[in-house]
């Protein structure tokens, strides 16, 4: 079903879902919704009034002064249909969009998020059938609207990198700031109930070459080959990994792919075997969205090699997850 949204003239009969949705008729003889946002859609009845649309969309259905409203378990909508002296039911297909969860994009953890963390939202229609990724616009930023869905933290948009029916990944603006955020997703006229969640200055979660969150890091060695069991790195040289969730250390423009980078503000500590790494660089990623950090810190040369040495990175008093590795040799 799909819903639109116009002018309300005169409220008939109101009822509350457990999300906080607000129904009512009006005296053009629709089924209106608010959402707790604000946000209004007609989801039943359209103009001319009558009787017609029984068992098609709600949408392209006559109604005739609704009233009396009520809800079922289901969230379905009955309304006495009071010109047509017919009790009337409105079947709410496709209206479960929901955000389930909210996580760090590369550690698949889900917790306290920061500006410009790179997440992944995980609910029900949140977007199209098939996957919709982003492209770059001639400004040169990633769009805020993809597929029909929006994501907004605190009222403002968030870039979208993609989305489809379960799924979305976005950068939260960097104009979301510590405290709380209150997330809303919407997609084809439709907007979920909201999701709250902690923001804190920075929740760092370093990228993995398989996506888990766990194992080998998605990192580079000095020469720009591979990191890994088979491609060690030699203690003493330089390692580039990448990571999201710096926060306030590295503001930058919502939604730009990142050309120039300057350095974050403080440098975060990343520990390599339980020792310090020397800091070359850490700034946005050159060529990704901003949010996505390049951290380039030289190994160690004390450490145990292996083809699993843990890495962490601090920054803004939080350490990223453990269990993830880098290979290193002597």
């Amino acid at each position: 079903m799909r819903a639109s949204t116009s002018l309300i003239s005169a409220p008939r009969g109101i009822a509350v879902d457990g999300a906080g949705n607000v129904y009512f008729g009006d005296s053009l003889s629709r089924i209106v919704k608010v959402s707790p946002n604000g946000t209004l859609a007609t989801i039943g009845g359209q103009v001319p009034t009558g009787y017609l649309g029984d068992g098609g969309p709600a949408t392209n259905g006559e109604i005739d002064g609704p009233a009396g409203i009520a809800l079922d378990a289901s969230g379905d909508v009955y309304f006495a249909d009071s010109q047509n002296n017919a009790v009337r039911e409105l079947q709410l297909v496709g209206y479960n969009l929901s955000i389930g969860a909210v996580v760090n994009s590369a550690t698949g953890v889900s917790g306290p998020i920061a500006p410009g963390e790179v997440v992944v939202l995980y609910g029900s229609q949140l977007g199209p059938g098939t996957l919709q990724s982003y492209t770059v616009g001639s400004n040169g930023t990633i769009a805020t609207s993809l597929g029909g869905t929006r994501i907004l933290f605190n009222g403002i948009p968030a870039p979208i990198i993609y989305t489809w029916a379960n799924q979305a990944a976005v950068v939260v603006p960097f104009e979301v700031i510590p405290g709380q955020a209150q997330i809303v997703a919407q997609y084809q006229n439709q907007t979920s109930a909201v999701f709250t969640v902690t923001v804190v200055a920075a929740s760092p979660g370093i990228f993995t070459a398989d996506s888990s969150g766990q194992g080998q890091a998605a990192a580079l060695n000095q020469d720009g080959s591979l990191n890994g069991a088979g491609n060690p790195a030699q203690a003493g040289s330089i390692v580039t990994i990448y990571m999201t969730g710096a926060g306030q250390a590295a503001p930058g423009v919502d939604g730009t792919i990142t050309t120039f980078s300057s350095e974050l503000t403080p440098l975060p500590v990343v520990t390599i075997g339980g020792q310090s790494g020397t800091i070359q660089f850490a700034g946005d990623a050159p060529g990704e969205v901003a949010g996505v950090v390049q951290i380039n810190v030289q190994i160690p040369t004390g450490i145990q090699p292996g083809a699993s040495v843990p890495v962490t990175v601090t920054l803004g008093g939080a350490t990223s997850p453990s269990g993830v590795t880098i290979a290193v040799s002597n």
